[in-house]
């Protein structure tokens, strides 16, 4: 499930969303044409040819959530230094922190780079639907192959690729690597005094190699600006992409996937509740009469 206004109020994946939308109406245009339209079949069709991108959007939508929580964290530990601080003998720039809160920001670091990685196979398997090509659904495995193993791909798409993972894309894919093997990325967590209070998460500079005692810090790469940075750069390379292959931007119209409903153990009356307008106390009711979904507006009385 994934969160529309998310996008659309923040400029987001917008000629993605063209992408989307285009793949939709191809769709839509198959099924009224087909003689079998029950909706087991159009289920199917869905999840065949558009559910990628409501699952792309998904996963979109738990980073931003995620990105903006640990923003919100952070100022919150900072404001626990600050009712503290004048009580404190502080003659170093940096200390060791800790608090509920720092532990719940901590908790979002991983999911947000394993989130991304996802998306990354999930870009990889879109563009092989379009070009109608085979691409492995790994990142890593597709660099690592080279560009003369795909020569089917476009030049220009392959480049913009790697230039993202030049960039950002291989150090997501050490950082995650690195959690699959146990080590904590969230080891090295301080609260940093001046220019400004910030949380700091350093991160490995040398993530690539096996020994954790070998890591060094020097570059003083923070994780949570790297989060940032490296969402921004791969929705540069979504757009980037989208717009090469011609689609133009659009908003992203909000989907519920409630088709699902099929496999509800019980399938009478009621069988989804949508809350489209939570401020106004608004909702959808989908009911389920011969088989076919029903759709009416609700509101608090």
């Amino acid at each position: 499930m994934y969160i529309a206004d998310l996008f659309n109020k923040n400029n987001l994946f917008q000629n993605f969303g063209g992408w989307f939308r285009d793949t939709k109406a191809s769709f839509f245009s198959q099924f009224t044409r087909s003689k079998d339209s029950d909706l087991k079949t159009a289920w199917q069709s869905w999840k065949n040819e558009t559910q990628i991108f409501e699952t792309f959007l998904g996963f979109a939508t738990s980073v931003i959530i995620n990105i903006n929580q640990i923003k919100l964290l952070e100022k919150k530990c900072i404001l626990q230094f600050k009712i503290l601080e004048s009580q404190l003998n502080l003659l170093e720039n940096r200390i060791i922190f800790w608090s509920y809160k720092l532990v719940n920001l901590l908790s979002k670091i991983s999911p947000v780079i394993n989130s991304i990685r996802i998306m990354e196979n999930l870009l990889l398997e879109l563009i092989s639907k379009n070009i109608g090509h085979f691409l492995p659904q790994n990142m890593d495995i597709l660099i690592k192959n080279g560009s003369k193993s795909y020569q089917f791909l476009p030049i220009d798409l392959w480049d913009k690729i790697e230039q993202y993972w030049n960039k950002t894309g291989k150090l997501l894919s050490n950082y995650s690597n690195l959690e699959f093997y146990l080590f904590s990325l969230t080891t090295h967590s301080y609260l940093e005094i001046s220019p400004k209070k910030r949380i700091l998460v350093l991160l490995p500079d040398n993530p690539e190699i096996d020994n954790s005692q070998k890591f060094v810090y020097n570059n003083n790469l923070d994780a949570i600006s790297f989060l940032r940075n490296s969402f921004e750069d791969f929705h540069c390379l979504v757009e980037d992409i989208s717009l090469y292959f011609g689609y133009e931007p659009t908003y992203i119209l909000q989907g519920w996937s409630f088709i699902e409903y099929q496999n509800l153990p019980g399938k009478r009356g009621t069988v989804a509740l949508i809350i489209k307008d939570p401020k106004k106390n608004k909702g959808i009711e989908i009911i389920r009469e011969a088989g076919k979904p029903i759709f009416n507006k609700v509101s608090a009385t």
